[in-house]
C-alpha cells in the first residue's frame, strides 16, 4: 500500500505531474473529439452506401484470435468495409466476385530475436459466388492453409451453416 502511494505521489507531483496533466488534456480535448467525429463519419458513409446499394451482400470477417485477415481488393477495386458493434466485414454484389486477401499471424518463439515468429501468407485472390439474401463469412484455416468462405442461413435467430 505504501509503495502504491509513493508511485501515485511520484506520478502526480513536479514535472511528472505536469506531463501527466498535459497527456490527459490532449487525450480528452483532442483525441476523444477526433475519435467521435471519425466514428460518426464512418457510420454515415456506411449508411449512404447501404441506401445507394440495397442489393449489396454483407460478408463478415470470421472472429479470429490468432491472426489478422486483410481484404485488400474486391474485383480489382478497394473493398468497401462495414462495422457492426464488434464485427466487421465488407460488401459484395450478386454473382461471381474476386477477393484479394492476405493473412498474418505470430506465435511466441524462444529462438527468435524478437521473441515472436511471424508468418505471412502471400496475397491470394479467391473467386466466390454470391447469392442475394444470403449472409457470408470469410476466414482463414491455418492448419489446412486455406481461406474459408461460408454461407449462413438464418432460422429463428440462429445461424446454421449451409
Amino acid at each position: 500500500m505504501m509503495m502504491m502511494n509513493k508511485l501515485i505521489e511520484t506520478l502526480t507531483t513536479g514535472l511528472n505531474g505536469k506531463i501527466l496533466l498535459v497527456v490527459m488534456a490532449l487525450f480528452c480535448f483532442v483525441y476523444l473529439p477526433y475519435l467521435f467525429v471519425y466514428l460518426r463519419k464512418r457510420r454515415k458513409k456506411q449508411a449512404v452506401f447501404e441506401r445507394a446499394h440495397k442489393d449489396a451482400v454483407k460478408v463478415y470477417l470470421a472472429l479470429d484470435m490468432i491472426g489478422t485477415l486483410t481484404v485488400y481488393s474486391v474485383n480489382g477495386k478497394e473493398a468497401v468495409p462495414f462495422f457492426e458493434a464488434t464485427r466487421q466485414g465488407f460488401y459484395l454484389f450478386e454473382g461471381e466476385n474476386t477477393i484479394g486477401v492476405q493473412y498474418h499471424w505470430a506465435r511466441i518463439s524462444p529462438l527468435a530475436v524478437s521473441g515472436y515468429e511471424n508468418f505471412n501468407i502471400p496475397p491470394r485472390e479467391i473467386n466466390v459466388l454470391i447469392e442475394q439474401g444470403e449472409t457470408y463469412s470469410l476466414g482463414y484455416n491455418i492448419e489446412e492453409d486455406e481461406y474459408v468462405f461460408q454461407s449462413f442461413r438464418k432460422f429463428k435467430g440462429i445461424e446454421y451453416g449451409k
